[in-house]
């Protein structure tokens, strides 16, 4: 997690070059007592209420419970793209993991993937998460970058679930959490894929493969889960780039049409047909090389950041990039890919990032915030969340909603939030009737 604030932002406090003299323990009381003033210069007195559930707060967040359980205001009038979803379709769930990111994909069959691991800390609510949704496996993780909010819970989760594949940019980040995070990779023998632009993930019922980069003749070659326990290697002809749905792509999202997966399996000179209309579709947009160097975090500019689509549904997931890779991915990508109606906001909500290029590009409807209550890094700053309100973008976040949950067929999405105004209602109850201490 790299923090907001720098060593040295802060007041510094110079102290004189003492005598030899002895003080006096009144001039010593005195002068502790000053420099304490000084250091405390600017700092904003917890906000307390009756029932002392009060917190230091930033200019414009919540800073009391009372605050987090307002509903929020949200734009009018409500997304066109929200709706009711009948069961079996698209799931994605964006855990309550506090100040992090884990965020279960589901598609419809029985293939899981998991965006992100969480803290260390964090790493047992989300197992007891992963195990309350059934998930018996991840088929493949995505990490996202190398911080510890994001890959410190994988150890301990490799533990627990079995994990077939994992997509990470390997951007190197000296230190024992990302070597700690390579070592049981290699320790467990987990097939490890480069994540880099162009980079496929494609699932179709109970088969799932990932797809390295075509090359100039046009095949890819990439790693296949079937119902098989083995991972298989194949190569495969890419189809055209993926455009705006037409009818037979809505009929094979739905479960029609022919399987591509299906295709792979059969034998044959012809290579077989990737082919992208189908399914749900993964396609990593960064990053691209080479790698950012000399930004402010270059870990968090060189973030995977990825496309999600089902049907007309697509996601933008934009891991903690920063606004120099936000810039590069408006160079690259044509604004066709990322116009979406769902956007995983970076850097939960940080200030350098999500800039009004991006958000005009993409346009969301929904916006996603993973994010832990009463952080010190003030996410997701009020100026973020004027920026996605002014645009008509409705805004759900963990902390104050708990885990939330998205579902979607291919046309409508249906969100579901687990700290709702009921949940609330009885969390202060149940404050209230606690022994005083």
């Amino acid at each position: 997690m790299d923090p907001e604030a720098k060593p040295g932002d802060g007041p510094l406090l110079r102290q004189p070059v003492q005598s030899r003299r002895t003080r006096s323990p009144l001039a010593l009381l005195l002068a502790l007592l000053l420099a304490l003033l000084l250091g405390c210069a600017g700092c904003a007195p917890a906000t307390r209420t009756a029932a002392g559930r009060g917190r230091t707060g930033h200019a414009g967040l919540p800073s009391t419970m009372e605050e987090y359980a307002l509903p929020d205001v949200q734009p009018e009038p409500a997304p066109a793209i929200l709706g009711p979803v009948e069961e079996g379709g698209l799931v994605v769930t964006m855990l309550d993991v506090g100040q992090g990111d884990a965020i279960l994909i589901k598609p419809p069959g029985k293939r899981t993937i998991l965006v992100d691991a969480g803290t260390e800390d964090a790493a047992g609510t989300v197992a007891r998460e992963l195990q309350r949704l059934e998930t018996e496996r991840l088929d493949l993780l995505v990490a996202t970058h190398p911080h510890e909010d994001h890959i410190g819970g994988f150890r301990r989760l490799s533990q627990r679930f079995p994990i077939r594949m994992v997509l990470d940019p390997l951007y190197p980040q000296p230190g024992p959490v990302f070597e700690g995070y390579l070592r049981q990779i290699r320790r467990q023998r987990i097939p490890l894929v480069e994540a880099r632009h162009g980079v496929v993930v494609q699932v179709i019922g109970d088969h799932l493969g990932v797809f390295r980069p075509p090359g100039a003749d046009g095949t890819a070659s990439g790693f296949v889960l079937g119902d098989e326990q083995s991972i298989r290697e194949v190569r495969v002809r890419v189809s055209r780039p993926r455009g705006p749905p037409d009818d037979a792509d809505r009929t094979a999202a739905s479960g029609g049409g022919s399987s591509a997966a299906a295709v792979i399996d059969a034998a044959g000179e012809q290579l077989p047909l990737l082919d992208l209309s189908q399914g749900v579709v993964l396609e990593v947009y960064l990053p691209h090389p080479p790698f950012f160097g000399g930004t402010r975090s270059d870990a968090n500019a060189n973030s995977v950041v990825f496309r999600l689509s089902y049907g007309d549904v697509c996601m933008i997931f934009m891991g903690d990039a920063e606004q120099e890779t936000e810039q590069r991915l408006l160079d690259l990508q044509p604004a066709a890919g990322l116009r979406c109606p769902v956007l995983k906001v970076s850097h939960h909500g940080s200030h350098h990032s999500t800039s009004d290029p991006l958000v005009d590009a993409v346009r969301p409807q929904v916006s996603l915030i993973p994010v832990g209550r009463f952080n010190r890094y003030g996410h997701p700053t009020p100026a973020t969340i004027h920026k996605l309100m002014k645009r008509g973008s409705w805004i759900f976040r963990t902390d104050k909603m708990g885990t939330i949950r998205l579902k979607t067929d291919g046309v409508k999405i249906q969100v579901e939030i687990e700290r709702t105004e009921e949940y609330w209602k009885r969390y202060f109850q149940r404050k209230d009737k606690a022994p005083r201490r």
